[in-house]
C-alpha cells in the first residue's frame, strides 16, 4: 500500500524496544520470522524504526485496534 501510493519515505514506530533490537541483531531461533520481516522493510527503503511509548502513540494504537476488526482487504490511505 505505500509503494502503491508513493508515501515513501516512511517512518515506523512501535512501542517495544525488543522488536527493534531484534531486527537489528540475528536471534538463531527467530531466523525465518525475522527474515519475513526484514524482506519488506528493505522493498520500502529500510524505514527508520523508532521505539515510542504506548502513552504517546495512543492515536496508533487506537487505529491498530479498530483495524484489526476490519475484514483484510481495507486499505486506508491518508
Amino acid at each position: 500500500m505505500v509503494q502503491e501510493n508513493n508515501l515513501l519515505p516512511i517512518q515506523i514506530e512501535v512501542d517495544c524496544q525488543d522488536i527493534i533490537n531484534y531486527l537489528h541483531n540475528d536471534h538463531l531461533t527467530h531466523t525465518n520470522f525475522l527474515r519475513d520481516c526484514r524482506v519488506p522493510l528493505h522493498q520500502l527503503g529500510n524505514p527508520l524504526i523508532q521505539h515510542k511509548f504506548w502513552e504517546v502513540n495512543q492515536v496508533a494504537d487506537a487505529l491498530a485496534k479498530k483495524g484489526s476488526n476490519l475484514p483484510a482487504t481495507n486499505s486506508f490511505v491518508n
